[in-house]
């Protein structure tokens, strides 16, 4: 219903100006009733272009508007430039009538058809275990790739194993001394390895699985180090039942459907053949035995080595033939969810491809910044490689899925994040979960309460001419705001939007239950049961998105 006041938003605006296409703009619900029912701020987008005062502009756009009485039914200019709707009792009928019938597509939308999106996140070397930081952006690709699924496009949610290059070979070494220390093997690898903690204790016991004790040494360090990769992702049946990446990945309702393998592309030659195109596109140097790309040339502060002296690729190079291929792939819209640590690494990508000829402003990056976990007054640590932390499954574990995937996202992707793990536990609605959730629980319990009075949800029919109050338009333009929502989250990548928005929603059916008895004995009833059965079908919707459960009970 919302996309139909845009239109005729549009129409006016074009009519004003005689443009064939209208700069982007929002409708938002009213702060107050006073304010009317919806408002726009058209006008200031439009004030530098027309070179007027957006209150002028804002008045011209009003009284095109005006006419149109099916839906609006008053029209107020505030200044310096807002524009105000006081909206019909039509409308309010076909917008209750309109969530009611689409049930669970309510939100959805087609804006993405016909395109197809690769959303890289996680990726967290498979060298320990996920820690709180990964969650957080785990949970943002996830709820992301959701929201852009519900709005038409083909997502492809894709994790890029690291499992190539001198950390993954520090692993190795590390599970193969832990292996000599428990088994009172007087020996030390050349490397020290430089990883600790329960996980490699639980590897090296497993060593035998894949070699005879004889063999467990450093000329194996190859085959150790694979096994305790793959051990720590999840794909290796042999070793001790400790939670691994994919398990606790399915344990945060998260799912990928694709595994990229870094050494892939040193197998297939793809690192060389990059290194090749670029020295054709002269684009590299060498100096001191050593590969250069020329990333200067392209916006870098500074050139960047692609082969080291010794012959070895870095872990830069690997990533220009990933994304190569990511491109070669022919996605529409490609999307990395990066730790805020990575930032000054976009430069020298983007200067790479566009040496290669590629557009480099088709790779949208987000930037999560870090968590930080607090128990009471006092700080978690967080040092992977010292094995002090706690994991994301440990969290989950004591606080749950759904509050851990609701607090990840109470904040802006680009804000640090407090996670307060007794605010997340607490059963009471300072808990904002628990207060979204309560009010789907609450709205079902109303439902079972009036079919003891004789009403049953599924039966009551929607009466014509029925006269909303200010209470119940609030609940109704909230609610019809949410489809503007899902759509405004896609455009700007901010799925910390919706938290926002269920929190807003919560409050004012909060107020609404306050002042109005639902159940009653007069024929009211049945037009406020089905407010309440839109209010659900909104939360449970809104919920899906983000992966959390919508209870019936609590």
């Amino acid at each position: 219903m919302i996309d139909k006041l845009i239109d005729l938003i549009s129409g006016a605006v074009k009519d004003y100006t005689g443009a064939e296409s209208v700069p982007p703009f929002t409708i938002a619900v009213s702060a107050g009733e006073s304010h009317g029912d919806f408002s726009t701020g058209v006008a200031f987008n439009l004030a530098g272009a027309l070179q007027q005062a957006p209150y002028d502009i804002a008045s011209e756009i009003a009284q095109r508007l005006r006419p149109h009485t099916d839906l609006i039914d008053r029209i107020d200019v505030a200044r310096p430039g807002h524009i105000n709707f006081f909206m019909s009792d039509a409308f309010w009928q076909r917008g209750l009538r309109y969530i009611l019938e689409r049930q669970s597509d309510y939100g959805k939308n087609d804006t993405g058809r016909g395109k197809s999106a690769l959303i890289e996140f996680v990726s967290a070397n498979p060298t320990g275990p996920i820690h709180v930081g990964h969650g957080r952006g785990a949970v943002i690709g996830d709820v992301l790739s959701r929201i852009m699924a519900a709005s038409g496009y083909s997502v492809t949610r894709e994790y890029y194993v690291n499992d190539a290059g001198n950390q993954v070979l520090s692993l190795g070494y590390s599970v193969l001394n832990e292996y000599y220390r428990i088994n009172d093997i007087d020996r030390t690898a050349s490397m020290p390895g430089e990883y600790q903690g329960r996980y490699i204790h639980s590897i090296s016991r497993t060593l035998d699985a894949v070699l005879p004790p004889a063999e467990i040494n450093e000329e194996n360090i190859r085959s150790i180090t694979e096994f305790s990769v793959k051990s720590i992702l999840g794909d290796e049946r042999r070793a001790l039942p400790d939670s691994n990446i994919k398990q606790v990945l399915q344990k945060f309702n998260i799912a990928f459907d694709t595994w990229f393998s870094e050494k892939r592309l040193y197998m297939d030659g793809s690192i060389s053949g990059v290194i090749g195109e670029l020295e054709k596109r002269r684009a590299v140097k060498y100096d001191d035995g050593a590969t250069w790309f020329l990333s200067t040339l392209y916006g870098d502060e500074k050139d960047r080595v692609l082969r080291k002296q010794s012959g070895e690729f870095t872990y830069f190079a690997s990533d220009i033939a990933y994304h190569v291929d990511k491109y070669r792939r022919g996605y529409d819209v490609l999307i990395n969810i990066w730790g805020a640590d990575h930032h000054g690494y976009l430069p020298r990508l983007r200067a790479a491809l566009r040496a290669l000829g590629y557009d480099a402003d088709r790779l949208a990056v987000m930037f999560v910044q870090m968590v930080r976990l607090m128990r009471g007054d006092r700080p978690v640590a967080m040092s992977k490689r010292a094995g002090e932390y706690v994991t994301l499954e440990e969290l989950i574990d004591e606080v749950g899925t759904d509050a851990v995937r609701f607090f990840f996202l109470q904040r802006s992707h680009g804000s640090q994040l407090v996670f307060d793990i007794d605010l997340a536990k607490r059963q009471s609605q300072e808990n904002p979960v628990y207060y979204v959730q309560y009010a789907h629980a609450r709205i079902a319990s109303i439902f079972g309460y009036a079919l003891t009075k004789g009403w049953d949800i599924d039966k009551v029919d929607l009466q014509t001419g029925y006269a909303f109050h200010n209470q119940e338009k609030r609940l109704l333009a909230h609610c019809l705001i949410y489809p503007e929502v899902i759509k405004d989250i896609v455009v700007k990548r901010e799925p910390h939007r919706l938290p926002y928005y269920l929190m807003e929603l919560v409050g004012v059916l909060h107020r609404y239950y306050t002042d109005t008895r639902v159940v009653g004995d007069d024929r009211t009833t049945g037009q406020r049961l089905l407010l309440m059965k839109m209010v659900k079908i909104v939360l449970k919707n809104a919920l899906d998105m983000l992966g959390i459960g919508a209870p019936e009970k609590m």
